[in-house]
Order: C-alpha cells, then structure tokens, then sequence
C-alpha cells in the first residue's frame, strides 16, 4: 500500500465544514487554497503558471493544523478499529 500525503482541497472544504468549523475560519482556509496557482522557476528560468488542486503551503504556519483536520476521520477510524501501531 501506498501513502501519500496531500491533502486535495476541495476533499479538505468538505471536511472543515463536516467538522464544524466556524465561518470565518473556513472563508480564510478556503481564500488562502482556492484557485492556487504556482510556477516552477529552473536556473533562473520560470514556467507558465498552472492551477494547485492538493498539498499544503509549505513552511505554512496554519498546515500541520490543516493536514491534522483532513486526516482526522483516518485517525478516529484506526483508533475504533484496534488496528495499527503505537510507536
């Protein structure tokens, strides 16, 4: 099996208003991740802008937060089901 941790966003949208969290921090999550755009700059060079669906803002100060939330049904479920390890 394969883990790989991104968070597509419009997946942690739902999640944040499934959690209940308050209005003005969704509209603050959901401005700061919707229509991202990014560019790769290579020696100097840049490339065209093209749309971000998924991933947090690296070195965010709000991310591990974010990633925590749109993880926390896999944890509540590992937690009920016994399975998994604690290291």
């Amino acid at each position: 099996m394969v883990i790989i941790d991104r968070v597509w966003h419009d997946g942690l949208f739902f999640k944040l208003l499934d959690l209940g969290v308050d209005a003005t921090m969704f509209v603050s999550i959901h401005n700061m991740y919707k229509d991202a755009q990014c560019h790769v700059r290579y020696y100097g060079l840049c490339s065209e802008s093209f749309p971000i669906a998924q991933g947090t803002k690296q070195g965010g100060e709000s991310s591990p937060s974010i990633y925590i939330a749109f993880i926390d049904g896999l944890i509540q479920g590992l937690e009920a089901s016994g399975n998994g390890l604690c290291l």
